[in-house]
């Protein structure tokens, strides 16, 4: 399955598949940045992945949270244009995911610098958490832009599906009122065009046929009756120059 597939096709299968590539990248991302040179620095060799571990242990489940939040209950509100719910409602839910890091800031902490979490001061796990929450809040927008643009793509194709059939139809309404007058006066012209020159007739009829059956029954490509019509004109006045 291609990268477009992925992201476009409907179904619950390929939105399972979306989810889980979001989080393991995101996951994957929250890993390798806990231990970056900045975020490790001063920290035994050992401790560096589980210095890693924690941080994702810690963090991450605010992000779910986030992500959570803007899809099931902001995601309305933005689709209803209800924009100022929808302001109130990300405010809500920063102040919300900020409260929520600042613990879990304290609960790295006190996980991995191996020290006594008293004398951090406040302004540092705030720090720690607001910057977490920050990635919280991104990672929700993003998740909601794209929720967007493949129900959008969905409706777009929707719409071309439709108004593909809606032309079709009208085609074929147009064809049914055009072609019995031009089928009763072409054959017509057509059978004394043959009754002219008898030993030919069998060949003619035979084209004639083969013409005519791609004319009526076609190749699923839409064609507009004004051509069709001048295309009988035309296998019309070509039968009737060859036997003249």
């Amino acid at each position: 399955m291609g990268l477009k597939q992925l992201l476009f096709a409907q179904g619950k299968k390929p939105s399972l598949k979306r989810h889980l590539l979001f989080w393991m990248v995101i996951t994957t991302y929250y890993y390798c940045q806990s231990i970056s040179p900045n975020c490790t620095k001063g920290l035994p060799s050992a401790e560096v992945f589980r210095y890693a571990g924690v941080s994702v242990l810690c963090f991450l489940p605010a992000c779910v949270i986030g992500v959570f939040v803007f899809l099931r209950w902001l995601k309305p509100l933005l689709t209803q244009k209800k924009y100022l719910l929808f302001g109130s409602g990300c405010l809500s839910t920063a102040i919300m995911l900020q409260l929520l890091n600042y613990f879990t800031a304290v609960e790295f902490f006190r996980m991995s610098c191996h020290c006594d979490t008293g004398t951090i001061i406040f302004e540092r796990k705030f720090a720690m958490a607001f910057i977490n929450t920050q990635l919280a809040i991104f990672l929700g927008v993003l998740a909601l832009a794209l929720h967007l643009l493949v129900k959008q793509h969905q409706v777009q194709i929707n719409n071309l599906a439709l108004a593909t059939a809606t032309t079709a139809k009208k085609t074929d309404l147009a064809k049914a009122a055009l072609y019995p007058a031009y089928l009763m006066d072409s054959l017509e012209s057509i059978q004394k065009a043959l009754l002219r020159k008898e030993e030919e007739a069998g060949i003619a009829i035979l084209t004639l046929s083969e013409k005519l059956s791609n004319r009526l029954y076609g190749s699923g490509v839409l064609m507009p009756e004004e051509h069709e019509g001048t295309n009988l004109i035309e296998l019309e006045k070509r039968l009737d120059h060859d036997f003249a």
